[in-house]
């Protein structure tokens, strides 16, 4: 004859227990499942989020360049350019300088002109950052430089035209912020140290700067018909070639943050 079943302790029972362990083991693989979603996801959701500032920032330098443009080529007095900072930061960064040299064994012509140029920086706090100097637009991040917009220069065997756009800082020297600023260019003098110089003249072409490794990519494109044309040394970037005439054009330019 079969014996009755005791009653466990307390009044507890093996089925009870392992629907209670059930249920703390299935909670708990859905927090665990929630917080890797939310940690992953939140990263990734940021990291398109910074680079879509960027790209934003990039779009809005592409405009800034092409109103610059106006001024130092088209005659226009000045322009505005808004630009979004986005919690970003946007300074007048450390000089650069570019220098012209111009001279032949077979003439009297010896010119040297070195110009000091306050580029515009838009720093998105992550790496990355949108610089704009002396025409050029350039894209400079941990993976590497990338002129995204050449300056106005004109190179060939027969005629080489060169600009420096002197952009010069007026008011603060940075804004940031989410607001949006308004970029204020206004020219303030334009003249030609060297015009319709005829030679052949071998020329000395140099950059100094940050970003060096983007302009010897750019300088040594336009300079293709030289053999080697241009070597990099301490953030300078040195270019000599021959050409059969010069043409240089300083214009000096004023630019606010508002």
């Amino acid at each position: 004859m079969r014996r009755p079943s005791l009653p466990r302790p307390n009044g507890r029972d093996d089925r009870a227990v392992s629907e209670v362990l059930g249920f703390v083991l299935a909670f708990s693989l859905v927090v665990s499942a929630v917080g890797i979603v939310y940690v992953v996801g939140f990263g990734g959701l940021q990291e398109t989020r910074d680079g879509e500032r960027v790209n934003n920032a990039e779009r809005a330098f592409d405009v800034l360049a092409d109103n610059m443009v106006d001024v130092y080529a088209d005659g226009a007095p000045s322009r505005a350019t808004e630009i979004k900072l986005a919690d970003a930061r946007l300074t007048h960064a450390d000089p650069i300088y570019v220098n012209t040299t111009v001279g032949s064994s077979g003439s009297t012509v010896a010119f040297s002109n070195s110009s000091a140029i306050a580029p515009i920086s838009y720093d998105a706090g992550t790496g990355a950052r949108i610089v704009y100097s002396n025409g050029a637009v350039v894209r400079d991040q941990r993976a590497g430089e990338r002129m995204l917009v050449e300056p106005a220069f004109v190179f060939s065997r027969d005629r080489t035209v060169l600009f420096y756009v002197r952009t010069m800082p007026r008011g603060p020297a940075g804004v940031g912020g989410s607001r949006t600023t308004l970029v204020r260019a206004e020219r303030t003098r334009l003249y030609s140290p060297l015009s319709n110089a005829t030679g052949p003249y071998d020329v000395t072409l140099e950059v100094t700067t940050p970003r060096a490794e983007a302009w010897e990519r750019y300088l040594e494109s336009e300079l293709a018909w030289e053999a080697d044309p241009c070597a990099t040394a301490g953030g300078t970037v040195r270019c000599e070639f021959e050409t059969e005439e010069v043409h240089l054009t300083v214009v000096e330019i004023h630019v606010e943050f508002s």
